[in-house]
Formats: structure tokens, C-alpha cells, sequence
């Protein structure tokens, strides 16, 4: 992607349909990441500064483990849906997963700790996930989970309030663990 890409100027299917694309090159000035960094084959999502080096931190972009976040590494924006490893830990800096973050993806198990505060809508819609293990989340945005296929889902005692529809059509879930604290 060039750094010069804008949001105002870009139509977000600008990727659509690259099935062979792995790994997804986001220049360390770039201001802006379209939504069709959603590609089905996407395994990473890299931020690069001019020398090459990779998983740099930029003026709006981050990336950890071919996740991207904002600069500060405290908001998720972006999930690859191919990403290859089975499970996924949110790293402890991140207070924020934004909406749509996950949507889409192939990960089977996410762990979310205490520290997240915010979960966006959509965050999590349609993915193929089957554990989740909230802790964290003080709030949960509508249609957080939508769809998704999830089995196993522990919401520890931090999360206190769940967006419309959060879990709606998870017709995959037969194991639910609350703990104290739900409003």
C-alpha cells in the first residue's frame, strides 16, 4: 500500500478478490488501511518503514505477530482471516478491540484479559472461532460475536455490560460460563 493512500479517495473493495494474497505491506506513514485488508488468504499484516524493517510502530499504524494496531498498540484494528496459528492471546497493552476487528476470521480460540475495555460492534461477527475466553470488557458493542461459531464461550467477572444481539445466531454454542459481575 503507499502512505499517500486516503481514505477519501479509496473505494474499500480495492483488494477484493487477490485470493493468493498471504501478507499485506502497510507503509509506516500510511494514513490510512482499507477495509479490504479482509482478504480470505490474508496470514499478516505487516507495517514496514522505509528501510524495510518490519513490524515497526508508525505515525497511525502498528504491527504485532501480523496483527495490526494503532500506533500506541492499544486499540486491535485489523485480524488477518487466514491467520495461521490456532489460538490467539490479545496482547496486554491492548484496552480495545474495534469493530469489525476479527470479522470474518478462521482463529479457533481467542483469549481476551482483563485490561481490554471495549469491545466494538461486529468485532468478532461471522468468524470460525470456537473458544473464547472473555475476562475483559467493561463494554461490548451490538453484534459483537453475530454469527460467529463459537462452542465455548467464559465471560469472566470484569465484562459488565453486552451489546443488542451480541451472541445472536451463535448456533453453534452449547458451553456458557458467567461469572459474577454481568450488569
Amino acid at each position: 500500500l503507499s502512505e499517500n493512500l486516503a481514505k477519501e479517495t479509496v473505494n474499500n473493495s480495492i483488494l477484493g478478490g487477490c485470493a493468493q494474497l498471504t501478507t499485506l505491506y502497510v507503509p509506516a506513514a500510511a494514513a490510512y488501511v482499507p477495509d479490504s485488508a479482509y482478504v480470505a488468504s490474508l496470514q499478516n499484516i505487516i507495517v514496514v518503514d522505509d528501510t524495510g524493517k518490519k513490524n515497526v510502530a508508525g505515525t497511525n499504524y502498528a504491527s504485532i505477530d501480523g496483527v495490526l494496531f494503532n500506533a500506541e498498540g492499544t486499540s486491535l484494528l485489523r485480524f488477518p482471516l487466514a491467520y495461521e496459528d490456532y489460538s490467539y492471546n490479545v496482547p496486554e497493552q491492548v484496552k480495545r478491540i474495534e469493530a469489525n476487528a476479527f470479522h470474518g476470521s478462521t482463529i479457533h480460540r481467542v483469549s481476551i484479559h482483563e485490561n481490554v475495555e471495549y469491545i466494538g460492534d461486529s468485532a468478532f461477527r461471522e468468524t470460525k472461532m470456537l473458544i473464547l475466553d472473555l475476562l475483559g470488557c467493561q463494554e461490548m458493542g451490538d453484534a459483537a460475536f453475530y454469527m460467529s461459531s463459537i462452542t465455548t464461550l467464559h465471560i469472566g467477572s470484569h465484562v459488565k455490560m453486552l451489546g443488542d444481539s451480541a451472541f445472536k445466531f451463535c448456533q453453534s454454542l452449547v458451553s456458557l460460563n458467567i461469572d459474577e459481575g454481568l450488569e
